[in-house]
């Protein structure tokens, strides 16, 4: 390092040289260099731990996700092994209707031989 900054006097003066002059601002770039780069350094250490701390975290909740899918598609598996219950569509769709009929005239109370349903669709 340069004596000057360690002596404590006077850094630039008229009479210095160019010489003197860059040695201080190099020692001055250097050591600004130093700084910025340690604690990049450190940012990075902090990073690189917070990664590994995550990173094993996420490990784990990805697991016990794959479990949980494997429960669920031996679930399914099971379910689709046992026979499933017949359910017979109505053949007729007046029940329906005449449900739908009851409930819109409940609803307006109107009769329900003044009004009809021309068509409904399901919708999902």
């Amino acid at each position: 390092m340069n004596i000057m900054l360690l002596a404590g006097e006077p850094q630039i003066t008229p009479e210095s040289s160019i010489f003197d002059r860059l040695t201080l601002g190099g020692s001055t770039l250097l050591i600004g260099m130093l700084i910025v780069f340690s604690v990049l350094g450190i940012i990075f250490i902090a990073l690189q731990i917070m990664r590994a701390v995550f990173t094993k975290q996420a490990i784990q909740a990805k697991k016990a996700r794959k479990a949980e899918a494997a429960a669920q598609k031996s679930a399914v598996q099971a379910e689709e092994a046992a026979p499933a219950p017949v359910v017979e569509a109505p053949a007729d769709d007046s029940e329906i209707v005449a449900a739908i009929v009851a409930a819109i005239s409940a609803y307006t109370g109107k009769a329900p031989e003044g009004f009809r349903v021309v068509s409904f669709k399901k919708r999902r």
